[in-house]
């Protein structure tokens, strides 16, 4: 015999996610306002819904959003990209070799506890010697740099989870380690 859900269950938890989703439901609803009606004070709860801002966005001259999109898609993707690419063989040795298992991975993890705004004023230096400043390229690699603590926390993790029987499956078929 199955056991029902009470309905006041069903009622609290529609209560819940409306009240966890009310920033995204007043940011859509802001969004669809005009300009005067969120100037208005108290905002209004009935208004006449128009999609002004976002005919904006796409044919404003001096807004460029597929420039924006362009380079936040660039330098996102290309961090990842990089990322991955360091952590996957240094997180690859420290799982089946122990390579620097003991100090290399806690380091790194460690140093996301760090605040980041420390090493703002080095970095800019550093970025301004080689001309780096208000490049993709050196947001790129920054945004690589913070990446890499967390890629390596996940890809130590997830190798482990592999088991060493598919490697050596593989070895016996003539695959190498790499």
């Amino acid at each position: 015999m199955k056991r029902k859900t009470p309905i006041w269950a069903f009622i609290l938890a529609i209560f819940l996610i409306l009240i966890f989703n009310l920033p995204f439901i007043n940011v859509v609803m802001t969004s669809l306002k005009t300009t005067a009606d969120i100037s208005k004070s108290p905002p209004p709860l009935i208004f006449r819904p128009t999609l002004k801002h976002y005919r904006n966005i796409f044919t404003n001259p001096t807004f460029s959003f597929l420039n924006f999109l362009v380079n936040s898609s660039v330098i996102a993707l290309s961090s990842a990209v990089f990322s991955i690419l360091l952590c996957l063989p240094a997180s690859y040795a420290m799982v089946r070799y122990g390579i620097g298992r003991k100090f290399i991975f806690p380091f790194s993890v460690s140093l996301r506890a760090i605040p980041l705004i420390i090493f703002a004023v080095p970095i800019y230096i550093l970025f301004k010697s080689v001309g780096l400043i208000d490049t993709r390229l050196g947001i790129v690699i920054i945004h690589t740099l913070v990446d890499i603590p967390l890629a390596l926390m996940l890809l130590v993790n997830f190798i482990q989870d592999i088991p060493r029987e598919i490697e050596e499956a593989a070895r016996i078929d003539g695959a190498s380690d790499l």
